[in-house]
């Protein structure tokens, strides 16, 4: 298999890099048209591209000062590339082709899986999850998915050196709008992201507010019936020990504060629970 690098952006954008069999050096101090159009950002020996005896390209990173990734990963030493993985060099992005055989007959290898819409849409989703903003924007687009695609494509497109393997090739190759056309796409169900429970605590609102405050209070009272107890328990201990008589065994009311404590514990966690549940129902309806 004979190995070419399409550049969709950079300096050198739009060129397409053959591989020789004994490799292309990319860098500040390659020959062309390995110094990618004078990228400033390229170490003088920055990544080798390889094809190796067994048919596939290897990518090694020279310990370069700005790294090399490949699908989003950055990687050390060699890593074994395919087809249709895109590989960042400085400021130079590049998706690598494999054309199998030669003359008419031959097949050109471009990916090795294409992502379907809901695919893609759940990458970006998982990836806009794990930022304070992109989780913003998350909320935003169901209700507002207009005025939302610009700061989505904004945020992509400062984002885009770490963007995940299924979304490398569109962020790289400058297909965005794409991106954002696929999240605002309406019959694509996904879940919503995972909130801690004090985000879902703190959005009830209404009817679930109260069954919250009513739950906290019974637990509040669970715990106060429990330390009634307790104190009855170290009050009279203390009280034998100090008049200096014969201990006895402590005399405390555990009934009915003990089983009352109990009861009101486990009223305020299930009234709790119930309340998170309403609240993120009506959440759901309102967006």
């Amino acid at each position: 298999m004979t190995y070419s690098l399409d550049v969709v952006d950079g300096s050198a954008a739009g060129a397409r890099l053959e591989i020789p069999n004994s490799g292309l050096l990319v860098g500040r101090s390659a020959r062309p048209p390995g110094q990618l159009g004078g990228d400033p950002a390229l170490s003088r020996q920055h990544a080798r591209f390889t094809p190796s005896p067994d048919g596939a390209l290897l990518v090694e990173d020279l310990g370069s000062t700005n790294g090399t990734r490949v699908n989003g990963a950055m990687i050390r030493g060699s890593f074994v590339a395919h087809p249709g993985d895109v590989v960042q060099v400085g400021e130079t992005t590049m998706r690598i082709f494999g054309d199998q055989g030669s003359g008419a007959g031959s097949t050109v290898v471009r990916h090795r899986h294409v992502e379907s819409d809901a695919d893609l849409r759940e990458a970006l989703y998982a990836w806009l999850s794990h930022d304070r903003e992109g989780r913003e924007l998350l909320s935003r687009l169901d209700h507002d998915a207009a005025g939302t695609a610009e700061p989505l494509a904004d945020w992509i497109a400062r984002r885009r050196h770490d963007a995940p393997a299924p979304l490398a090739t569109y962020v790289s190759g400058g297909h965005v709008e794409r991106l954002v056309n696929i999240a605002n796409a309406r019959d694509v169900h996904i879940h919503e992201p995972p909130k801690q429970l004090w985000d879902k605590v703190a959005n009830a609102r209404g009817g679930p507010l109260l069954f919250l405050m009513v739950g906290i209070a019974a637990i509040v009272g669970g715990f106060a019936s429990f330390g009634y107890v307790v104190v009855s328990f170290i009050a009279t201990v203390w009280s034998d020990l100090g008049s200096g008589s014969q201990p006895s065994p402590p005399s405390v009311q555990f009934v009915p504060w003990a089983p009352l404590g109990l009861a009101l514990e486990v009223a305020g966690v299930v009234i709790i629970t119930l309340a998170i549940g309403a609240s993120a129902r009506d959440a759901r309806r309102a967006r």
